[in-house]
């Protein structure tokens, strides 16, 4: 037999289904083939994990606290942000708006052209050369 043809055996060998021949063939070769060993001892493993597994009791309130701890994460977080974060953010917005509003009201204008008025021209006296009468209309 080869290796492949064992590891199929390896399934029905420890509850003993086997005839004592066969048995005894797949002794002699799990002494002789390292990797049909060391695959028997990883399926072995497998096989009692999942029988300790199956033997684990359940706690059948576990559920009931988890879902209640959530929903106790939930009520806090829905109290603490209308309550408290809301007008708090909505203080620093208008906080920060008037600041803003501030700053940009103090930066000094820059030149865009505009060139200041000569002093000659805030000199004259527009009421002299204009009369109040020629804009009134008959």
């Amino acid at each position: 037999m080869n290796c492949r043809l064992y590891q199929k055996e390896f399934d029905s060998y420890p509850d003993g289904r086997h005839s004592s021949l066969t048995k005894d063939r797949i002794e002699s070769h799990l002494r002789e083939c390292r990797d049909c060993r060391e695959f028997y001892r990883i399926q072995m493993l497998a096989e009692k994990l999942i029988s300790e597994e199956k033997q684990l009791k359940v706690n059948p309130f576990l559920s009931t606290r988890v879902m209640q701890e959530i929903e106790n994460q939930e009520v806090l977080t829905q109290k603490w942000i209308p309550g408290i974060l809301k007008p708090a953010l909505v203080v620093l917005s208008v906080a920060g708006a008037i600041f803003l509003g501030v700053l940009m009201g103090s930066i000094p204008a820059v030149n865009r052209g505009i060139r200041p008025v000569p002093l000659e021209l805030s000199l004259i006296n527009d009421a002299r050369l204009e009369s109040v009468d020629m804009l009134a209309t008959d």
